[in-house]
């Protein structure tokens, strides 16, 4: 996926209460433009990741980027929890999984959440040292756990 066809893929932002159209290509026209593509904003990993990041948004920012957030999925109850007790900054809904296709060579790529449950896969491992590290303390299951993220410039 090119940056025009990227380019005309609609985001949605949740302005006071309500979601508004946004092409993507609006938000790379000024600046440069840093992406988390979020997995799932209930995830303790997830928000870890969310809190890393906005905690380094100077030093991501420094050249003038604009850093942003895109979920996959926009539950009101989960984004109210990710943002901003874990995530300060805009916030974006991507429901065609544009980005998150972009990520990983124009297709959603996946994953079975069952890797949680096998104690030697690298992602239960990083799971008990998220949640070993205490920077989170609370999350949930709700939500697909399948479609993976990514970090886009």
């Amino acid at each position: 996926m090119g940056k025009k066809e990227l380019g005309n893929a609609a985001l949605k932002e949740r302005v006071d209460g309500e979601f508004r159209d946004v092409p993507l290509s609006d938000l790379w026209r000024d600046q440069p433009l840093v992406l988390l593509i979020l997995r799932r904003p209930g995830c303790a990993m997830c928000r870890e990741q969310a809190l890393l990041t906005w905690q380094a948004k100077d030093r991501i920012c420094s050249g003038g980027a604009l850093l942003a957030l895109v979920v996959h999925e926009w539950q009101v109850t989960q984004m109210e929890a990710l943002v901003p007790k874990y995530w300060g900054g805009r916030a974006f809904y991507d429901p065609k999984k544009a980005l998150f296709a972009a990520c990983h060579n124009g297709k959603v790529a996946k994953e079975s959440p069952m890797k949680l449950l096998f104690p030697c896969t690298k992602a239960s491992h990083n799971c008990r040292e998220c949640r070993k590290r205490g920077v989170i303390t609370e999350w949930n299951k709700e939500g697909s756990a399948k479609v993976l993220g990514g970090t886009m410039v």
